[in-house]
C-alpha cells in the first residue's frame, strides 16, 4: 500500500474577500503530491459570501466537474442552457466534453455557502458537454452511500465519464468497515467532511484528506461522530 496526506493545514489558501478557497489538490501547486491523485486533478473547499457572484461566464473543456453542497444555495449556470439552485447536500456533475461556460455564484444574499469542487479528468475527450444534479438525500447511518458513479442506471445516482465512485458516508462513533477497492488499478481518496476517522494506520481530522493506492481493501474506524466522502479514481496519471 502506498498512501500520501493531505492535512488540512497545508491547503493552499486564496482568500479574495467574498470568496475563500481551501485548496488539497491542484496542478499548478508546487509540491508534487498536491498536483493530483490519479485522474483526480483539483479539490477545493469553498466558502462564496452573501450575494457573490462568482468568477462570471468562464470555459472548460475535457474535465468532469464535480460540485458538493455542504451549506447554502448554490446557483448554476451554464451555455448549454441550464439554471438550477442547488441547496445543502444537493450534488451537480458538469461534463465539459468539447467545451461549456458555466458560473456559479451564491443565490442568497443572506447567508453564505460552502461547496466542495472537484474536478476529475475524462476517459474520454470531447462528447457532448452535459449536466445533472441530485437532490439532497437521506445518507442511511452507518453506510456509504454511492453517488456518483460511471455507466449507471441507479436512481438517485450521477453518471460520470471515468471510471470513479462517489460515496458519502455519515458514521456514529466506534462504527467500523473495511473498503474494498472496485479495480485493483484504482485507488481512493478519503476526504472527512466532519468527526475524525482511522483510516488504515492514519487517523483523520476535520477537512484531511488521505489517498491510497497499490492496495486491495483497508480498515475504516469512526473514532467519533464523523462524515466523509470517498472518491475511488483510476491511477492513469502518476505522481511526478
Amino acid at each position: 500500500m502506498k498512501k500520501i496526506i493531505h492535512r488540512a493545514y497545508q491547503r493552499k489558501i486564496e482568500d479574495l474577500g467574498w470568496i475563500r478557497i481551501a485548496t488539497s489538490l491542484k496542478p499548478e501547486l508546487s509540491a508534487a503530491e498536491q498536483r493530483h491523485f490519479g485522474c483526480l486533478v483539483r479539490l477545493d473547499d469553498t466558502m462564496l459570501q452573501p450575494g457573490a457572484r462568482g468568477f462570471g461566464m468562464h470555459s472548460h473543456n475535457n474535465v468532469e466537474i464535480i460540485s458538493i453542497v455542504i451549506k447554502g444555495q448554490l446557483l448554476h449556470e451554464d451555455s448549454v442552457g441550464h439554471r438550477a439552485i442547488c441547496q445543502a447536500g444537493d450534488i451537480q456533475v458538469t461534463s465539459a466534453g468539447s467545451g461549456i461556460m458555466h458560473n456559479e455564484s451564491n443565490a442568497s444574499e443572506h447567508d453564505g455557502v460552502e461547496v466542495l469542487q472537484i474536478r476529475i479528468l475524462p476517459s474520454k475527450k470531447n462528447l457532448m458537454p452535459s449536466y445533472q444534479n441530485l437532490a439532497s438525500q437521506d445518507i442511511p447511518r452507518n453506510q456509504c452511500q454511492l453517488l456518483i458513479a460511471p455507466n449507471t442506471k441507479q436512481k438517485k445516482v450521477l453518471q460520470i465519464n471515468q471510471d470513479a465512485y462517489f460515496y458519502r458516508g455519515h458514521f456514529d462513533a466506534h462504527f467500523s468497515y473495511r473498503y474494498h477497492l472496485k479495480k485493483s488499478v484504482n485507488g481512493v481518496y478519503f476526504f472527512i467532511l466532519s468527526g475524525k476517522l482511522k483510516v488504515g494506520d492514519e487517523v483523520l481530522e476535520r477537512r484531511d484528506g488521505l489517498g491510497l493506492y497499490f492496495f486491495q481493501e483497508v480498515d475504516v474506524l469512526a473514532l467519533e461522530k464523523s462524515e466523509v466522502l470517498v472518491i475511488e479514481i483510476p491511477m492513469n496519471h502518476q505522481f511526478i
